[in-house]
C-alpha cells in the first residue's frame, strides 16, 4: 500500500505558477494550455510553439525558396532597360589634315560625331541551351526539398523526446514530495505525541529530539524536490514554448495505471530499421546531395551553350524634343540574336580541386553513416535491456514497498503499546519511505526506458496516439 499524497493544493499553486504572479488579463488574453495537461497536449502545443522547431520550419521555407532560385536559372531571363543621356562633352572624331581636306569645308578640326540628347529602350533575352551545372542543380532540387523537410522532422522527434522525459520526471518529483508530506504528517504526530509524553515525564528528552532531527531532514528533502519541481518546470516550458511566469498543470501521476499498461505497444523483438531512423537517413540524403554536387563539379569541364537575344529602339537629337510635331530626333532601332559557346580550357586544376573535395565529402558521409548505424544499433539493444531490467525493478519494488507498509505498521502500532522503541519506528519510517521513492524512480525509469526504446524503433510520433 502506498500513501496519498496530502495537501498538494498548496503545492500546485505554488510550484505550477512558476512562483510568481499572473494577471487575469494576461492569462485570459493569451492561448496557453489550460487544466491538467496530458502528455499528448503537452507534446501538441510544443510541437506548434516550440523555439528549435519554428526554427527549422524557416530553414525549410527558406531551402524551398532556394530551391525556387535554383530552377529560375533554367528559365529564360528577361529583362527590359532605359537611358537617358545628356553628352555634355560631345564626342569628337580628330581627322588627318590630309585627308580631312578631301571634305567639303575639312580644315582638320574636330569633328562632333555624336549629339547632344541620345534616348534608348531595351530589351534582352538570356536562355540556357546546354548547362549540364545548372541541369544537375535541377535534378537535385526535390533531394534538396526533402532533405530540409527531414531535418524539420528530425527536431520533432527531439522535442517530443525531451518533452516526454520532462512530463514524467515532473510528475514522480511532484508525487515523491506528496509521498515525504505523508511522511512529514506521521513523524510530525509522533512527535507531538512524544512530546506529551515528555512532558508528563513518560519519555525522554532525547526521544524528541532524535524526532524533531528526523523530522527536519524530511523537511530538507522537501524543499530540494520542491526546488526540483520549479527547474524542471521551467524546462518544460521552454520546451513547450511557454513563458516562464505562465501557471502550467499537469495530470497527477497514475502508478497503478502504469503497471496496468507496461510492456503494452512496446515491441522488443522486431530488430532495429535503419530506414526509421532520420539520424541515419539523413546522413543518407547528404551524402545524395553532395553526389549531385560531385556531378555538377564534374559538369564545370563540359561546354555550355546559351542563347541570347537583344532589341533596341534610339533616339538622339540635338534638341530635347523626341516626341511630338515637327521634332528633329532622329530615330533607328538594333537588333541581334546570337549564340554562346564556352568551353573550359585550363584553369589551374581548381575544378580538379573541387571534384576531389567533393568526393572525400561523400566518403565522410558514407563512414558516418555507417558509425551511425552501428551507435544506433547499440542504443537499440541497450533499449531493450533496459525496459527489460525497470520492467524487473517495478515488481520488485512493488513487492518491497507492500512489505515495507507492512513493518511500518506493525511498528507502528508496537510503539503505541510500548512494545517497540523509538530507533524501531525511525528505522521502519525511514525504511517505508525508501521503498516508495524506489518504486517512483522504477516507474519513472520504464518510462524514460519505454521512450527510449520507441526512439530506437524510430516511432516517437506515436507518442501523439
Amino acid at each position: 500500500m502506498i500513501l496519498h499524497p496530502i495537501k498538494s493544493i498548496v503545492l500546485t499553486i505554488v510550484i505550477l505558477s512558476g512562483l510568481t504572479g499572473i494577471s487575469g488579463a494576461k492569462a485570459q488574453n493569451a492561448s496557453y494550455p489550460a487544466g491538467d495537461l496530458s502528455l499528448k497536449q503537452c507534446l501538441e502545443y510544443a510541437l506548434q510553439h516550440n523555439y528549435d522547431l519554428s526554427l527549422r520550419r524557416m530553414d525549410e521555407k527558406t531551402g524551398l525558396e532556394k530551391v525556387k532560385q535554383t530552377r529560375a536559372q533554367a528559365l529564360p531571363q528577361v529583362n527590359a532597360s532605359g537611358l537617358l543621356q545628356d553628352n555634355v562633352q560631345k564626342q569628337v572624331l580628330v581627322l588627318p589634315p590630309d585627308f580631312a581636306s578631301l571634305f567639303p569645308g575639312g580644315d582638320g578640326k574636330p569633328i562632333p560625331i555624336t549629339l547632344t540628347w541620345q534616348l534608348t529602350a531595351q530589351a534582352t533575352l538570356a536562355q540556357q541551351l546546354f548547362n549540364e551545372q545548372v541541369f544537375t542543380a535541377l535534378k537535385a532540387a526535390k533531394a534538396s526539398t526533402q532533405y530540409y523537410t527531414m531535418n524539420t522532422a528530425l527536431t520533432e522527434t527531439q522535442v517530443i523526446e525531451q518533452v516526454s522525459s520532462l512530463y514524467y520526471r515532473y510528475q514522480v518529483t511532484v508525487t515523491q514530495v506528496g509521498v515525504l508530506d505523508s511522511n512529514i504528517y506521521n513523524i510530525a504526530k509522533v512527535k507531538e505525541s512524544t512530546q506529551a509524553q515528555f512532558q508528563n515525564g513518560l519519555a525522554r528528552k532525547i526521544d524528541v529530539d532524535r524526532l524533531q532531527v528526523n523530522l527536519t531532514n524530511l523537511l530538507t528533502q522537501r524543499r530540494s524536490l520542491l526546488d526540483s519541481i520549479v527547474t524542471q518546470g521551467f524546462q518544460l516550458r521552454y520546451m513547450m514554448g511557454i513563458p516562464m511566469d505562465q501557471g502550467l498543470a499537469l495530470q497527477p501521476f497514475q502508478p497503478k495505471a502504469i503497471e496496468d499498461q507496461i510492456g503494452v505497444g512496446v515491441t522488443m523483438d522486431s530488430g532495429l530499421n535503419l530506414n526509421n531512423r532520420l539520424e541515419y537517413t539523413i546522413l543518407n540524403k547528404e551524402a545524395e546531395l553532395e553526389g549531385f554536387q560531385l556531378k555538377a563539379n564534374k559538369a564545370e569541364f563540359y561546354p555550355s551553350l546559351a542563347f541570347n537575344a537583344n532589341y533596341s529602339t534610339n533616339g538622339v537629337s540635338d534638341n530635347f524634343d523626341f516626341i511630338g510635331h515637327g521634332t528633329t530626333a532622329i530615330w533607328y532601332q538594333v537588333g541581334y540574336i546570337s549564340l554562346n559557346l564556352t568551353v573550359p580550357i585550363f584553369d589551374g586544376g581548381n575544378r580538379r580541386s573541387r571534384v576531389h573535395q567533393a568526393q572525400i565529402q561523400i566518403d565522410e558521409y558514407k563512414k558516418q553513416a555507417e558509425q551511425t548505424a552501428s551507435q544506433l544499433d547499440m542504443d537499440y539493444r541497450n533499449a531493450k535491456l533496459n525496459l527489460a531490467t525497470s520492467i524487473t525493478n517495478i515488481h520488485a519494488q512493488k513487492d518491497n514497498v507492500d512489505l515495507a507498509y507492512e513493518v511500518y505498521q506493525t511498528t507502528q502500532s508496537n510503539y503505541k503499546v510500548g512494545l517497540s522503541t523509538l530507533t524501531d519506528l525511525l528505522d521502519a519510517e525511514n525504511s517505508f519511505l525508501t521503498a516508495q521513492h524506489n518504486y517512483y524512480v522504477s516507474l519513472l525509469q520504464y518510462k524514460l526506458a519505454e521512450i527510449g526504446l520507441i526512439k530506437a524503433d524510430g516511432n516517437l510520433k506515436s507518442l501523439l496516439n
